[in-house]
């Protein structure tokens, strides 16, 4: 059975002729043209075959760090992003951002496998109203920035910046904030 065939989900969907595996078209393309056709666009491939739908929701995103005190100190002192929940015994420390939060874990600069997960770019935006006002503030804390925010061909802004740990992380600045107008009319 072709794997990129609705039938894999348990429904029999007749290729459609804009889909035909004779046409030599990718499974990507197949699969969008299922979509389209079978009207499944933005369904639960699950939910199509009457299986429960399990509920997800990201609950945080974990930072590490060697040196929790000085972490928990510089997200909410530095950054001054609120802190919901500290606890040093378990080396753990949540911050709001507004949905999930942001987790500060503890882990032992020792171990060697643990330490490759401090000092990396960590892969999350935070998403800001104001990219210059933010970024003059959070370097006049002494917040360590890559470089200057840099507007997008999207219309965004992004700055990236080191915590003490030399995690990596990035602000996100609207299409509308005074720094993309600025920087994307030169």
């Amino acid at each position: 059975m072709d794997p990129h065939h609705p039938t894999a989900f348990g429904q029999n969907f007749p290729y459609p002729p804009s889909a035909d595996p004779g046409e030599g078209t990718q499974p990507d393309a197949m699969v969008n043209a299922w979509c389209r056709a079978y009207d499944l666009c933005g369904t639960n491939l699950f939910q199509v075959r009457g299986e429960p739908i399990l509920d997800y929701k990201l609950y945080a995103v974990r930072i590490f760090t060697t040196d929790w005190d000085r972490s928990v100190a510089f997200y909410r002192d530095q950054v001054e992003l609120e802190l919901k929940f500290a606890d040093e015994s378990m080396g753990w420390a949540e911050f709001d951002l507004g949905g999930p939060s942001l987790g500060i874990e503890r882990v032992d600069g020792d171990d060697p496998e643990a330490r490759n997960m401090v000092g990396r770019f960590i892969g999350i935006s935070i998403a800001i109203p104001d990219m210059e006002q933010t970024y003059a503030t959070l370097k006049e804390r002494g917040v360590e920035f890559l470089s200057a925010p840099e507007p997008q061909s999207w219309g965004g802004v992004l700055a990236h910046f080191k915590d003490p740990d030399e995690n990596v992380l990035t602000l996100l600045g609207s299409a509308d904030d005074p720094a993309a107008d600025e920087q994307n009319s030169d």
